[in-house]
């Protein structure tokens, strides 16, 4: 007998609800996980979350337990005077948000426009975003350029 089947059936005869919403929330997930794979709007779901474009708090605080997606193709653009080009594992945005990236791309020229596209499986979403820093780069400002998001 494996583990997990003797947890279940150590679970099964002290009823202890903790640990059984912990499996629950496993096999919720594990779903999920599988529905990704063939769900567009699943797919979306989770790419927005990687734009921090999130319908709503709620939406976004579920999603944290779902185990982070490598296999998003993450393209950034970033239209200062000149163009780079960025391919990112996960979590696009944290280019432009850490400390470090930051201070290199604002220090002179102190606003951009970054372009953020995913994809996966012929599911593709797309932000654009005007930046803007304070001269020290201490903070940065970010606004979603509205004719984006519809594509």
């Amino acid at each position: 007998m494996t583990p997990l089947f003797k947890a279940l059936a150590q679970l099964r005869r002290e009823r202890s609800y903790g640990a059984l919403s912990l499996y629950l929330l496993c096999a919720l997930v594990s779903v999920y996980l599988v529905l990704l794979s063939v769900s567009p709007p699943i797919q979306r779901t989770l790419m927005r979350n990687f734009h921090l474009r999130t319908s709503s708090y709620a939406a976004w605080a579920v999603q944290q337990v779902v185990p982070n997606m490598y296999s998003f193709k993450n393209e950034l653009l970033l239209e200062i005077p000149m163009q780079e080009r960025r391919y990112v594992n996960h979590y696009p945005i944290q280019l432009v948000t850490n400390p470090w990236n930051r201070n290199i791309y604002f220090w002179n020229y102190g606003h951009t426009v970054l372009r953020v596209r995913s994809t996966y499986r012929g599911v593709r979403v797309v932000t654009r975003y005007r930046l803007s820093a304070d001269p020290k780069g201490s903070r940065i400002d970010m606004e979603i350029i509205p004719d984006e998001m519809a594509r």
